[in-house]
């Protein structure tokens, strides 16, 4: 009667089958390294793009902030200018951007967290 492993490896031996079980583990431990290493450089690139645009996004928002500043400031002299009082000027483009405040809470899902995540996840999950 014949062992299993003549049966199914007809002549090899046991130190043939052993030997090439050990290299057939070595090029799975080398496979899972090399995607190991290929999901840690993914996610560093990932992680790269989406901090660059977030460093992007931060410098033009800057910019646009002191531009609406400026802009804010010169519309409330010039209505403050045609109502006679410059406070009232100040006080009326204050409640322009309460108002504009209270609505972006209102509809700050629909608006703001929907768009966000959804642009954040094309940024993460978009193919290289």
């Amino acid at each position: 009667m014949h062992s299993l492993a003549f049966l199914l490896f007809g002549t090899m031996n046991r130190n043939d089958i052993l030997s090439t079980a050990g290299e057939t583990l070595a090029y799975a431990e080398d496979y899972l390294d090399t995607r190991i290493e290929l999901i840690k450089l993914n996610v560093a690139e990932k992680g790269a793009q989406s901090g660059a645009s977030v460093l992007a996004l931060a410098i033009v928002g800057t910019i646009g902030l002191f531009a609406l500043g400026c802009f804010t400031i010169a519309l409330s002299i010039w209505l403050g200018g045609l109502v006679d009082s410059y406070a009232l000027g100040f006080l009326i483009v204050g409640a322009i951007y309460s108002i504009i405040a209270i609505i972006l809470y209102l509809l700050r899902e629909t608006l703001l967290t929907t768009p966000l995540l959804r642009a954040l996840i094309t940024q993460l999950f978009k193919p290289n």
